[in-house]
Formats: C-alpha cells, structure tokens, sequence
C-alpha cells in the first residue's frame, strides 16, 4: 500500500533550486512514485523580488511505495536527509473527491474511515 508524505524545510538555495528544476522521481530515487516539490513565498512581497520567492525554504508532497522507501530517502539521499530535518507528515490515502492529473492511479476509495463522533 502506498504512502504519501509532505515536508516543509529549510535548505540551502541551491539544493532547492536544483530541486525544483529537477525533481526527485522514481529513475533517481527508489520507490518514489511521484513527487511536487514547491518553492515557499512571502506574500506581500513585489512580485519580482529576491524577497517574493524564498530559495532556502521548500515543501514537498509525494507518493510512496511503501514506508520504507520513504526511510530509505531521508536517511540516504542528499535532498532526502535535508528534509528530514525539517517538518514532515505520513498520510495515509482514503479517498479522492476529483481525479488528479499527476496521479492517475489513486481510487476513489481504501482503506476504512471511522464515523464521525
């Protein structure tokens, strides 16, 4: 059953740069099924600005085979152990409202979800 996390971390501007230009993905990291990672903004901020978009901070979403992929990642790879010193959170997938183009294979529903007390 997949997994899928989300992280938010603090980075050096070139690894998130290079981040987003080439994202983590299944041919260089084992396990991943698929991966977004996002640049951090300051709202308010001039629109072309160094201040408007923040390269040392970075969130990332992603689809994982299993949770031991996911270990693999943030104790192994470069981009991987700098996120794992951030924030992060494993969901585990119930259902989807809409289809999603970047990820095709979800259903629309697993897993049991308990009622609402």
């Amino acid at each position: 059953m997949s997994i899928h996390s989300f992280h938010l971390a603090e980075l050096p501007r070139r690894m998130t740069a290079r981040a987003l230009v080439r994202p983590p993905s299944g041919r260089s990291v084992p396990g991943l099924d698929a991966s977004e990672p996002l640049a951090l903004m300051r709202l308010g901020a001039p629109t072309v600005s160094p201040d408007r978009l923040q390269l040392g901070r970075i969130a990332v979403f992603a689809q994982w085979r299993d949770e031991a992929a996911l270990e693999r990642f943030l104790a192994e790879d470069a981009l991987g152990r700098h996120l794992a010193g951030g924030w992060h959170v494993r969901l585990e997938f119930l259902r989807r409202w809409s289809a999603l183009k970047a990820l095709p294979d979800l259903p629309a529903r697993t897993g049991i979800v308990p009622p609402a007390r």
